[in-house]
């Protein structure tokens, strides 16, 4: 399974240089230095096109070309204040595998003003726009004033000369928890701050030669960043109600609009055969919706049957979205960054309008020219197949399931190509585990845009190898393939408890949790963790009694998810249940109200760059304790004592989760021998420490005794007070359903 260090990405996702005397210092290491200092940060670039070949063989460059960068060091204040700044210039690129990455090389300093950093933005491409924005406030600029005052304007087209081409202004940031020496550094993913327009006619020339594309009602500016929060300057993340790209929300724009004249395209058609795609030309800024007279849209030119018309062409939805954001076919969309619009014109019934002054005054669309408007978002498609004139990208291109769970999943695949599609399981008779949705080994439909498919229980690992099966899929000349991998269930849970960090000013705990058997070197596996009453948010002390809340008092008013706290319980009885996948639509926690699934709710978190995840059902627990052996020489380590009283006389040592256990169950197929108090288990096995429990009038008891891990399966049968869990001790494994306002440490997996 792919690794990820999210401790490490928490405590500083990038290392400093520095030797930062000035605005524009050099950061390109050069001469002997210590090995240590030796820094490389790595940014990803996100795909248009990868690579980015045209018909003609002409590399659009300019899509993906960084020639140089601004990183700005924000401190963790209120308001965010810079910090430091560097500039570099000496860029390396390369394309790797299906991914563009660029990098350069740092050279360390010690300075303790970078451990108040809590952002740390990259600019691609926009060097004087920086400096431009930071003139409108002192060196200690507020980051949201300073991504207020950062646009990029230009006038007419985008130059995308290949001699005199102008490269894409971008943004990237990352949250940290402090600058520190010797911390490696995460991959940054940049995001572009134009969006594309490609054009084809597929009617006959005979009928309709489309001859020129006017591009009206364009903005010449925006913003670099994407859209943050006015209050603090943070840039809105996907899973919070306020980000515009997958809502139909208007993004940010800068404030007026001008009307400027039309930028003209020529397209080039021959008199008796469809048009070819023109792609790579017509970039234009982000744009809300708007009114008829000030809304981007397009002015297409040709000749209809020996006569010259106008046809406008806006832009609309091309498909139904989702039912909370009330986004239907045909409904008004904005022009978003990093987003790929494909017109295309399917049919030529009657006239335009005779001039273009005409079309583009119009206030509705003739629908004698049928159109339509492909929108791709290419935000989370990390693989892509390129076929010179047409791509095709994946989320993932192998996505992991445990052997021993069954699934409906759908895999995110989009193309900009329109048409036909095929996709075929290979090896179907010896991956009999593994169909799409309908129970068949083959699937077609039209305009790719995802495949659904349907995952049975197989045989498990042996030995580190795994069962696999594979999926390709077509459409166009373009084909790529997708593999499912069979693991274990316990390389899918969390390498430990959740705890907590405070952070530089201890004003606030940093929860976190290790998801990598590298993070184990940072968090014990035996850390005790924080406690949490069933559905709630709020972290607990593990030690000492009697526990008053500094937010809510007494124990009885911490929240949790129960219907005296307005939570309403799934009415169901099945093991695989989880309360929370729906809760507050479909984000899985409500921070305001202190409740939901807290695994959720950390690895949503900005800080954050682990993957998501959630808490385990009831049928998970099962499946982990079922894949593991009988012996209890084994999977059993410690004398299991009740340690609670000796335990809450260090209470103030140990208050936020990182109390050491020396008792508790060794989960996992792969666990075969028995593990010490100090070693690590084996690859694709887990530690749960017998961390003890708070009753439910909140006293903790069992420390070392017993330990106690939430699901997220309610229980329906008692008038829904309780919910499950997996519960262990000396005797052995226990599944039962137990009090949700009783507080129990949490053990997350990934959400697969």
């Amino acid at each position: 399974m792919e690794q990820y260090s999210i401790l490490t990405k928490i405590m500083g996702a990038i290392i400093l240089l520095l030797y930062i005397t000035g605005c524009t210092n050099e950061s390109i290491i050069g001469g002997a230095i210590p090995t240590e200092n030796n820094i490389t940060v790595n940014m990803t670039i996100p795909g248009l096109e990868i690579p980015m070949l045209t018909r003609s063989g002409e590399d659009k460059i300019w899509e993906r070309k960084i020639k140089e960068v601004d990183l700005m060091f924000f401190d963790n204040s209120e308001v965010s204040r810079l910090i430091s700044h560097v500039h570099i210039t000496n860029i390396s690129q390369e394309t790797y595998e299906d991914e563009h990455r660029a990098w350069f090389n740092l050279i360390l300093a010690d300075d303790p003003a970078l451990s108040l950093t809590s952002v740390v933005a990259v600019i691609a491409n926009a060097h004087d726009a920086v400096a431009k924005a930071w003139g409108y406030g002192s060196y200690n600029i507020e980051k949201k004033t300073f991504l207020q005052y950062l646009q990029f304007e230009t006038s007419g087209r985008w130059n995308t000369t290949s001699k005199d081409y102008i490269p894409m202004p971008m943004y990237g940031e990352v949250y940290v928890n402090g600058i520190y020496k010797g911390v490696p550094i995460p991959d940054i993913e940049m995001k572009r701050m134009l969006a594309r327009i490609d054009v084809q006619n597929k009617v006959n020339g005979s009928i309709f030669k489309l001859e020129k594309i006017h591009l009206a009602n364009y903005r010449t500016s925006g913003f670099i960043a994407p859209a943050w929060n006015e209050h603090t300057g943070l840039v809105i993340g996907e899973w919070e109600h306020a980000y515009p790209y997958s809502r139909n929300m208007d993004p940010m724009v800068p404030a007026g609009f001008t009307t400027n004249p039309p930028i003209e395209y020529l397209y080039s058609q021959s008199e008796n055969l469809p048009g070819s795609l023109m792609e790579g030309l017509i970039y234009t800024y982000e744009a809300p919706k708007a009114a008829p007279n000030e809304k981007v849209c397009l002015v297409l030119e040709g000749i209809y049957k020996g006569v010259r018309n106008y046809y406008r062409v806006d832009f609309t939805s091309d498909q139904e979205m989702h039912e909370d954001y009330e986004v239907f076919r045909g409904d008004d969309v904005p022009l978003y960054r990093n987003h790929k619009y494909v017109v295309t014109v399917t049919a030529a019934e009657g006239v335009g309008y005779p001039t273009f002054q005409e079309a583009i005054n119009a206030s509705s669309v003739l629908s004698n020219l049928k159109t339509t408007v492909h929108i791709v978002d290419m935000t989370g498609i990390n693989h892509i197949v390129y076929d010179g004139q047409y791509f095709m990208g994946t989320e993932k291109k192998v996505v992991d399931i445990p052997w021993n769970a069954s699934k409906e999943l759908r895999i995110k695949i989009i193309s900009d190509y329109q048409g036909s599609w095929d996709a075929k399981i290979l090896n179907s008779g010896g991956t009999g585990w593994l169909r799409f949705s309908h129970g068949n080994t083959i699937d077609s439909g039209e305009n790719l845009s995802g495949l659904d498919i349907s995952i049975a229980t197989a045989t498990p690992p042996v030995n580190g190898h795994y069962t696999t099966g594979q999926i390709v899929f077509s459409t166009g000349r373009l084909c790529d393939t997708l593999t499912i991998r069979r693991v274990t269930m316990a390389e899918m849970f969390a390498h430990s408890n959740i705890i907590a960090f405070r952070n530089e000013d201890n004003s606030d705990i940093i929860m976190t949790f290790a998801t990598a058997e590298i993070d184990l070197v940072n968090i014990s596996k035996n850390s005790q963790g924080l406690f949490f009453k069933w559905g709630s948010l709020y972290p607990t002390s593990p030690l000492a009694n009697p526990y008053e809340s500094p937010k809510y008092g007494n124990w009885g008013n911490i929240p949790y998810a129960h219907r005296s706290f307005n939570f309403t319980t799934p009415l169901t009885r099945k093991n695989d249940t989880d309360a929370f996948k729906t809760y507050n639509n479909n984000l899985g926690f409500k921070k305001e109200a202190d409740i939901g699934d807290i695994c959720r709710y950390i690895s949503s978190q900005s800080y954050w760059g682990g993957g998501k995840w959630r808490l385990p059902t009831y049928e998970e627990w099962m499946l982990l304790h079922e894949e593991t052996t009988t012996d209890h020489n084994i999977y059993k380590y410690g004398g299991f004592y009740n340690m609670t009283e000796s335990a809450n006389a260090l209470s103030g040592m140990f208050p936020l989760g990182n109390f050491t256990q020396l008792s508790g169950f060794q989960l996992g197929i792969e666990a075969k021998e028995p593990v010490g108090d100090y070693n690590n288990p084996p690859a694709g096995g887990i530690i749960l420490p017998a961390s003890g429990d708070r009753y439910s009038n909140g006293i903790i008891e069992n420390i070392g005794a017993l330990g106690f891990y939430w699901s997220s399966t309610p229980c329906v049968f008692d008038n829904n007070e309780t919910a499950s869990c997996f519960s262990f001790g000396d005797t052995g494994v226990t599944f039962y359903d137990v009090d949700r306002s009783c507080a129990f440490p949490v053990r997350c997996i990934r959400d697969y």
